[in-house]
């Protein structure tokens, strides 16, 4: 099953709603409360991150060397 971004939306919709019950792909899934609903959005929004084209974000680190001429 791939992600989608509104996969993602319908869980913000049923938690806008205070619902715990969601429907995807035909598939509905009732969670046990709002923090186990929220850990699910957090995986869904990690998983369609990296299948996104952009790979999710990307950390660049520079390391800067100065010296003073004598």
């Amino acid at each position: 099953m791939a992600v989608t971004q509104s996969d993602l939306d319908r869980i913000d919709a049923a938690l806008a709603n205070s619902e715990l019950s969601v429907s995807i792909d035909g598939r509905t899934v009732t969670y046990r409360s709002v923090p186990e609903m929220l850990q699910a959005r957090r995986h869904l929004a990690a998983v369609l991150a990296n299948t996104s084209p952009s790979g999710g974000r990307r950390v660049y680190q520079y390391r800067f060397t100065t010296s003073r001429g004598d």
